[in-house]
C-alpha cells in the first residue's frame, strides 16, 4: 500500500514539492545570514552611523531613532521570511494530502471492482456447473427411456434421434409430443 502511495505521486508534483524545498532551504539559510549579520554588526558601527552619532548629539540626538527603525525592519522582515516559508511548506504538504486523496479514492473503486468481478466469475462458474449438471441429467433421462424401449420390445417405438429442447422428442416415427403439450392442450 505505502508503494502504490509513494509511486503514484505524480511527477509534477514532485518537481513542485523539490522547488517548494529548494526554496524553503534558500530563505532558511537567507534567514539564518540576516541574523548572523544582525549579530555581529551593529547599527552603531557603521561609518554613516559614526557620522550621524557625532552630527546627532551634536544637534539633538536623533540617530538613536533611526538605528533602531532599522533594526526593527530586519527583524520583521527575517519573520516574513520564516512565515513564508511555513506557508511554502504547507502548500507543499497540501497538494501532496490532495494527491494522496485521490490516489486512495482510485485504490478503494479499484478495491470495489475487484470484489464485484470475483462474485461475478463465482456466480458466472455456478451457473457453468448447473448447467452441466442439468445436461448430464438429460441425458440419463434419454437414455434410461431408450434401454426401457429397447427392453420393452416392438410395442413401444424406438428413440433414434431426440432434440434437447423440452416440447419435442423425433423418431423414426414422426413428432412425439411431450408431456407438457398434452397438459396443454386437455386444459380447456
Amino acid at each position: 500500500m505505502n508503494l502504490i502511495r509513494t509511486s503514484g505521486i505524480s511527477l509534477c508534483c514532485k518537481k513542485f514539492m523539490e522547488k517548494v524545498e529548494l526554496w524553503i532551504e534558500e530563505t532558511k539559510n537567507s534567514i539564518k545570514m540576516s541574523q548572523i549579520c544582525d549579530k555581529e554588526v551593529s547599527p552603531m558601527d557603521s561609518v554613516s552611523m559614526v557620522a550621524s552619532k557625532t552630527l546627532a548629539s551634536n544637534k539633538s540626538g536623533s540617530g538613536v531613532t533611526s538605528v533602531s527603525k532599522r533594526s526593527s525592519t530586519s527583524t520583521a522582515s527575517s519573520a516574513r521570511l520564516k512565515e513564508e516559508a511555513n506557508r511554502a511548506a504547507l502548500l507543499a504538504k497540501a497538494a501532496a494530502l490532495k494527491e494522496r486523496q485521490v490516489l486512495e479514492m482510485k485504490e478503494a473503486q479499484l478495491k470495489a471492482e475487484m470484489e464485484k468481478l470475483e462474485i461475478e466469475t463465482a456466480l458466472a462458474m455456478s451457473d457453468a456447473k448447473i448447467k452441466v449438471y442439468q445436461d448430464c441429467e438429460e441425458r440419463q433421462h434419454y437414455a434410461s427411456q431408450s434401454v426401457v424401449t429397447k427392453s420393452s420390445g416392438a410395442d413401444v417405438p424406438k428413440l433414434e434421434h431426440y432434440e434437447q429442447d423440452e416440447y419435442s422428442v423425433s423418431s423414426k416415427y414422426g413428432k412425439m409430443s411431450s408431456r407438457r403439450e398434452a397438459v396443454q392442450s386437455s386444459v380447456p
